[in-house]
C-alpha cells in the first residue's frame, strides 16, 4: 500500500487565478504538507480570468497572482513554464524526480506521456464534473449550459487523453443556484475538502475506469463575437436560450 500522504516528492502543476488549484493548495499547506515544487504556465498579455477571479476569491492577494503569493508565502518553489511538455519542463521533472504530478484545476495543454511517465506514480488531475460526462475546458459553464442535474468533482490518473484516466475519488453534490463563478466557488471548496480523503487512498489501486465514450466540451472563445452570435440565433428554444445566456 502506498497512500499519497506518505510521498515525499509531489509536484503540482497549476493555472493562474485558479481556484481550484488554491482550494487544494491551502488545504494541503493546513495539513502540513507542502510541494516540492509548483509549476504555473507564464502569463500572457491579456488575461480574462485576473479581474473576473481575483475580485471575487483571492482578497488575500490583491493584485498578485494568489497561487504564487501563497506559495512565496510558505516558501515553496514556483517555476514557469511555456509548455509542460517542452524540453525545459523534462529537465525540471527529471532534476526534482517527483514521485507523483498533480494537475489541479487543469493546464492549458495535454500533457505528454513521456512527462508524466518521469514521476513514479505518475499524475493525478483534478476535473470540476463527474467523469466521463463533461470532459473538456470550461466545463461547469457547459454543465449550466446543458442544465446538469448533478454537479460534482473527479480526481483520475492522467493518461494519453483528456479527462479519461482511471478515477481515483469523485464526490457528486446538488446545486441549485446556477451562477458560473459560485458554482466553480462550491466545487473547488469540494475539491479542497477531499484532499484529506485523496491523501490517504493508495495511489496503486483504481476505483474505476472513466473509458466510457462521452463528449468532450471545447473552451469557449470568449473572443470571438461571432461564437455568441451564431450559438444564439440557433436556439429557439426559450429555455435553453435562458440557459445558454446564464451560463
Amino acid at each position: 500500500m502506498k497512500k499519497i500522504k506518505n510521498l515525499k516528492n509531489i509536484i503540482f502543476i497549476f493555472k493562474n487565478f485558479n481556484l481550484f488549484g488554491y482550494s487544494a493548495l491551502k488545504n494541503l499547506i493546513k495539513l502540513n504538507i507542502f510541494p516540492k515544487l509548483i509549476i504555473l504556465p507564464k502569463f500572457k498579455s491579456f488575461d480574462l480570468r485576473k479581474n473576473e477571479y481575483s475580485n471575487k476569491f483571492f482578497n488575500d492577494f490583491k493584485n498578485k497572482e494568489p497561487i504564487e503569493a501563497l506559495s512565496n508565502k510558505y516558501k515553496i518553489k514556483v517555476k514557469r513554464l511555456v509548455s509542460i511538455n517542452s524540453k525545459n519542463s523534462r529537465k525540471l521533472l527529471l532534476k526534482f524526480k517527483p514521485e507523483i504530478i498533480f494537475i489541479g484545476g487543469g493546464w492549458p495543454e495535454l500533457m505528454d506521456k513521456k512527462i508524466y511517465k518521469i514521476s513514479k506514480f505518475g499524475g493525478i488531475n483534478l476535473h470540476p464534473s463527474i467523469l466521463p460526462n463533461f470532459r473538456g475546458g470550461d466545463i461547469v459553464r457547459w454543465q449550466i449550459k446543458k442544465n446538469s442535474k448533478d454537479f460534482g468533482v473527479t480526481f483520475h490518473k492522467i493518461n494519453s487523453k483528456f479527462d479519461f484516466g482511471s478515477i481515483i475519488l469523485q464526490k457528486k453534490i446538488k446545486i441549485k443556484n446556477k451562477v458560473p463563478y459560485l458554482v466553480s466557488k462550491r466545487l473547488a471548496l469540494l475539491s479542497g475538502n477531499l484532499i484529506n480523503k485523496l491523501l490517504n487512498i493508495d495511489i496503486s489501486v483504481d476505483i474505476a475506469v472513466a473509458n466510457k465514450k462521452t463528449p468532450y466540451y471545447y473552451k469557449w472563445n470568449w473572443l470571438d463575437k461571432n461564437f455568441f452570435e451564431i450559438k444564439i440565433e440557433k436556439l429557439k428554444n426559450l429555455n435553453k436560450l435562458f440557459l445558454f445566456i446564464h451560463a
